[in-house]
């Protein structure tokens, strides 16, 4: 029979209650920011399934390493944006007060003021950080401070080698894609040994055609007849190769580097006031130093434009607009001569427009 509908859909939540870094804080400048969204979903097949799967991890950081007053480096660190508990009696008028309790019986052990989750991270050994000092680097990414790919498994979501691409994503359109099979059988107990979940199995059934099949469930009861059981198989039915559900390839898993960036920028003043124009254009690049251009990325870029206005009470308000485009060239204009911003000097009233990079299939970001 077939699986879940004809399919499933699948989101990879983030955790609520993490504010974890993605990007800088909008503060009217032209930077590119980045930004996860809340939930990635995946419609596998023509979905009908619902599956929540929860990917705990981290965020990065870059972080400069100062030494007596002088810059010296940027390293790449996990990070997040959450406050603790605080266990010392000394702040037990704390919000975060939390208290330790040392008892073997976890019923009356007090649950904590915040609770984090667990995480996990890559050890990914001695890194280099920009100036090509080495520290131990743990991190949800497969990349280095200097966005220099070295790894193949990245736990954070939307990243184009996340957990997701790599393993669950081929797993749930086998499931999908495939057909369940349960089937009587009479086994030796030679053979019953050599029976294993991860291994096919070939079985000739009533059609006479032999097929592949994967074990879920056998029961069988003991003592046996004669040398052999009777077993019920349960399992799903491999499909031909043609049909197969396959793997993505492995430059999917590298990704292509994209920003966003304002060229041709002009600045036109006035009697009191000052407008910016200019273009913003999305660049697709090979490496994360943005210096091999990809000739031709096919790549659909999620983004959301922020606009922030600052009126002459002092008041700001920012709205948000969703959109998407298509990249089939190392670079594309999104938007020509488009209006950035106003400053009206009396009165103090401004608008900014902001490019935000949300996350995505087979591209990465920059912090």
């Amino acid at each position: 029979e077939p699986v879940g509908a004809g399919g499933f859909i699948v989101t990879v939540d983030k955790d609520e209650r993490d504010n974890a870094a993605v990007g800088r804080d909008f503060d009217g400048s032209f930077s590119v920011q980045r930004e996860n969204t809340a939930d990635s979903k995946f419609t596998i097949g023509t979905g009908g399934v619902d599956i929540s799967l929860k990917i705990g991890t981290t965020e990065v950081q870059l972080f400069t390493v100062i030494s007596n007053n002088v810059y010296t480096s940027v390293m790449m660190l996990p990070y997040v944006d959450m406050p603790g508990n605080l266990a010392d009696p000394f702040f037990e008028k704390s919000a975060n007060f939390s208290p330790y309790v040392n008892n073997a019986e976890p019923e009356t052990v007090p649950a904590l003021v915040n609770d984090f989750g667990l995480r996990f991270l890559i050890y990914w050994g001695m890194q280099q950080d920009s100036k090509g000092n080495k520290y131990p680097y743990a991190s949800p990414v497969s990349y280095d401070s200097q966005y220099k790919v070295f790894g193949k498994l990245s736990l954070r979501p939307g990243e184009p080698d996340d957990i997701w691409n790599r393993y669950q994503k081929p797993y749930y359109e086998f499931l999908a894609y495939s057909t369940r099979t349960t089937a009587l059988l009479k086994i030796s107990i030679a053979k019953l040994s050599e029976v294993s979940p991860n291994e096919p199995i070939g079985l000739r059934l009533k059609n006479y055609v032999l097929g592949r099949y994967i074990l879920e469930k056998l029961t069988y009861e003991l003592p046996s007849n004669e040398g052999f059981v009777l077993a019920k198989f349960e399992g799903r039915q491999l499909n031909p190769k043609l049909l197969r559900a396959l793997p993505p390839s492995s430059d999917l898993f590298l990704g292509i580097w994209v920003k966003f960036v304002i060229e041709n920028f002009r600045n036109v003043s006035g009697n009191g006031f000052s407008d910016q124009y200019g273009d913003v254009v999305l660049l697709a690049y090979l490496d994360g130093n943005f210096t091999i251009p990809a000739p031709s990325p096919s790549l659909v870029v999620n983004y959301k434009v922020a606009t922030l206005t600052l009126n002459t009470n002092g008041q700001s308000t920012t709205t948000y607009k969703t959109s998407n485009v298509t990249a089939t060239q190392s670079r594309t204009v999104l938007e020509h001569d488009i209006h950035l911003s106003t400053t009206l000097f009396l009165g103090g009233w401004k608008l900014n427009n902001a490019w935000i990079i949300q996350n995505g299939a087979g591209y990465r970001t920059r912090l």
